[in-house]
């Protein structure tokens, strides 16, 4: 997935930078993580170059890339936003900041932890939109509003984490609008003790 993040800016990189943890003498983890984005930067302005023969090649290793990344995350935060919103206008904040999410069709949003190292591999743009969960409590702001008369339209959205494990489940058919807050946990959390916020109204 890094491989289709735009606005990176890469050139002339030879791939002659490694970072293996079997390999690497280096213990240092900043010294570690500092390399491989380094390295992103150059392989960043090769991705630009479409004309590039090496382009999936170099596709691949930004990939590597941030697997290597979160392999080197001591505990990284990662969560799926699903939405079902036909018929709605539909505004979702995570943790106070606007996810983008608009409402009138399905959509499934990748979200990460705040300080989840591939964060650096971003843009700021794309951190911001991407990047905000906490570890522990997050909360969600949910203002939406029916904009047709269907009587089969219906509002779903849920979170899931650690292996499709649901934290948060919201289900919205009986009112035509309304503002929905909930909290709930990443994190910390071992997921045998994760249990799913259920809200419906």
């Amino acid at each position: 997935m890094w491989g289709v993040w735009k606005n990176w800016q890469p050139k002339n990189f030879r791939f002659n930078v490694v970072i293996n943890s079997n390999q690497n003498p280096m213990n240092n983890l900043d010294t570690k993580v500092q390399i491989l984005v380094d390295e992103c930067k150059e392989l960043q302005k090769e991705f630009s170059d479409s004309a590039n023969p090496d382009i999936m090649e170099i596709f691949n290793r930004i990939n590597q890339i941030g697997q290597e990344l979160e392999q080197l995350d001591s505990h990284p935060i990662r969560a799926i936003l699903s939405t079902q919103s036909d018929g709605y206008d539909l505004s979702i904040l995570i943790n106070g900041k606007d996810t983008g999410i608009e409402g009138g069709w399905s959509t499934d949003s990748r979200l990460f932890g705040s300080e989840n190292l591939t964060r650096l591999l971003a843009t700021p743009e794309l951190q911001a939109k991407y990047f905000l969960l906490h570890d522990g409590t997050n909360t969600i702001t949910i203002t939406y509003k029916k904009n047709r008369v269907n009587e089969f339209d219906a509002l779903h959205i849920d979170l899931a984490a650690y292996n499709d494990e649901k934290v948060l489940i919201i289900d919205a058919k009986n009112k035509s609008e309304g503002v929905i807050e909930a909290s709930f946990n990443l994190g910390s959390v071992r997921p045998d003790e994760l249990k799913a916020v259920t809200i419906a109204e």
